[in-house]
């Protein structure tokens, strides 16, 4: 038992060692390639939001509207803000033009009945500018 024990303490330390190692040397390679590794990380960012788009949609679903789109979460829950996270759970995700996505959140905190809304978002966009469903 205490052969296996002492195995297991072993194989833990070279795991613990070679874990902090990739790190160090990860550490070294974006310090000199830091650049790269953003132009890399900002690539695959917009190759994401792509994905979002066609997944969940590219205009808001309350006014039309294309242009500054938030990605509201439907269930109201806590979530972490990244467009990987909005990518692996996008059915629990709307699209939401900024005017609509504030005041979606001001009705929440306000309880606010949803013809309000409505009103509050034909209002906001100008008469007739958008249809609203």
């Amino acid at each position: 038992m205490n052969r296996i024990r002492d195995k297991l303490g072993r194989f833990k330390r070279i795991y613990l060692d070679t874990k902090k190692h990739k790190i160090e040397l990860s550490k070294i390679y974006y310090e000199n390639h830091k650049e790269h590794c953003k132009e890399n990380t900002r690539k695959r960012r917009l190759r994401i939001l792509e994905k979002v788009r066609k997944l969940i949609g590219d205009k808001c679903i309350l006014c039309g509207e294309t242009k500054k789109l938030y990605y509201h979460e439907i269930y109201n829950k806590k979530h972490p803000c990244g467009i990987d996270y909005i990518y692996r759970h996008y059915k629990d995700f709307i699209p939401l033009c900024l005017k609509c996505h504030t005041t979606i959140h001001w009705i929440l905190i306000k309880n606010i009945d949803m013809d309000i809304l409505r009103t509050y978002v034909e209002i906001s966009h100008g008469e007739n500018k958008h249809e609203v469903r």
